[in-house]
């Protein structure tokens, strides 16, 4: 559930896009306007990766792209991929503003979409987790197509292989994901503890797991 948004996060990101008539009580107004309108969804499968030759199993399998993932990969023992979306009606209020020419309260919505959006990443994260918990799996790593060296166009594959399509996402014929703030990501699951990758996650860890947002 998205109950809240950061509108700190989002006041700092729309500045950065030049939006500096922004102010804290507006960001606050749009936050709370995407809290309602918004309708947070996500799917997530795990996978069978063939390290040999870089490839997902699924019902349409797929070569990986980007060297830095192949080599969280490697040491990997779980891999899931997964999607996640606030839904088309929130996007469209953005654009919406923007059509009105309401370039900051526009460039604010749009911004507090894209921290909402990572915030539910992070809740699907821990929930997954929180699976793995009784066996002493946790993720150690994500990686979302567009950051590092794993190409955008790579979001479109990992989309079809968790059919998102069933929680509103879908594919143009020039292969964009609608709704555009949609985020796929692959995630990797290590044994934890004595012998794995410690609890405590990233800042002690001794298997170069790093996340790429």
């Amino acid at each position: 559930m998205l109950k809240h948004i950061d509108a700190d996060k989002v006041l700092e990101l729309a500045k950065q896009r030049t939006a500096d008539a922004a102010t804290p009580e507006l960001a606050t107004e749009v936050c709370n306007t995407v809290v309602k309108l918004a309708h947070p969804v996500s799917v997530f499968y795990q996978f069978f990766y063939d390290k040999d030759t870089h490839t997902f199993q699924c019902n349409d399998p797929f070569e990986i792209q980007g060297e830095t993932i192949r080599s969280y990969l490697e040491t990997t023992e779980v891999a899931i991929i997964m999607a996640v979306s606030l839904g088309k009606e929130v996007e469209d209020a953005a654009d919406a503003l923007f059509l009105e020419k309401d370039f900051t309260k526009g460039i604010l919505m749009d911004s507090a979409i894209s921290v909402a959006t990572e915030q539910m990443v992070g809740q699907l994260c821990s929930y997954i987790d929180s699976l793995g918990a009784p066996e002493d799996y946790k993720i150690v790593w994500r990686v979302t197509p567009g950051y590092g060296d794993t190409p955008q166009r790579q979001s479109v594959t990992l989309a079809r292989a968790v059919q998102a399509s069933q929680i509103g996402i879908t594919i143009t014929p020039t292969n964009m994901l609608i709704p555009r703030k949609a985020v796929t990501a692959v995630v990797g699951m290590n044994h934890v503890g004595e012998g794995g990758c410690s609890a405590s996650g990233c800042s002690s860890c001794s298997h170069n797991c790093h996340e790429e947002e």
